[in-house]
C-alpha cells in the first residue's frame, strides 16, 4: 500500500476514533482482506498522532486499577493501571497511579469498546444493554435501511453510542418491484 493511501485512511481512522457517543458512523464498508490491510495501514499512520504518555505522578480524574487491559489494534494484553485525564487515556502502566475516582476492575476486561457489525436491537432497553456489555459501536449491516437518511435522523441524540447502518438491497428490491 502506497504511502498517501497510508496516510489518508490513517487520518480517516483517527478522525472515527475521536467520535464521541451518538456521533453517526459514516460511510463505505470495507471487507475481506481490504480490512486487514486498511488495520495495519491506519496504525502505523497514526503513531505520529498518539500523545505522549502523562507522567505516573500526575492527579488524574479517573483511574481504573487493576484491569486486564486489550487494545485489538496493538495486540496489547496485560492486567495494567489506566489514568484518564480531561477524558482522555493519559497513561497506560503497571505503576501505582492516583486519581480524583477510582475504579477497582481487578477480574474484568478494559477495552476502547467493542463494534458489534450484527446489532438489531434498536429499542431503547436493548441498546442500554448493549452499552452495558461494551459495546461502543451499534452496526445494522444485515438488512440495514431502505430510508438511511430517517434511519439516522431517528438516532440522532437518540443513542448512548455510536451507530451506523448500510442500504438495505433488499428493501429497495422490494420498493422497485
Amino acid at each position: 500500500m502506497d504511502n498517501q493511501l497510508a496516510k489518508t485512511l490513517g487520518n480517516a481512522a483517527r478522525h472515527a476514533k475521536t467520535a464521541w457517543f451518538a456521533k453517526p458512523i459514516l460511510g463505505a464498508m470495507l471487507v475481506g482482506s481490504v480490512v486487514a490491510a486498511t488495520n495495519t495501514a491506519a496504525a502505523e499512520a497514526n503513531k505520529e498522532f498518539r500523545p505522549q504518555p502523562l507522567p505516573a505522578d500526575t492527579k488524574f480524574d479517573l483511574v481504573i486499577l487493576e484491569g486486564r487491559v486489550m487494545d485489538p489494534e496493538t495486540d496489547f494484553d496485560a492486567v495494567r493501571n489506566v489514568g484518564i485525564k480531561d477524558g482522555k487515556i493519559g497513561l497506560i502502566t503497571e505503576e501505582d497511579i492516583s486519581g480524583k475516582d477510582t475504579i477497582d476492575a481487578t477480574d474484568h476486561v478494559v477495552a476502547p469498546g467493542f463494534i458489534d457489525t450484527h446489532f438489531h436491537a434498536l429499542d431503547g432497553l436493548s441498546v442500554k444493554m448493549g452499552a452495558r456489555d461494551g459495546v461502543t459501536t451499534g452496526m445494522d449491516l444485515e438488512i440495514g435501511a431502505i430510508f438511511v437518511d430517517e434511519w439516522y435522523k431517528a438516532k440522532k441524540d437518540a443513542w448512548p453510542m455510536n451507530y451506523g447502518t448500510g442500504i438495505s438491497h433488499e428493501g429497495i428490491r422490494l420498493q422497485v418491484h
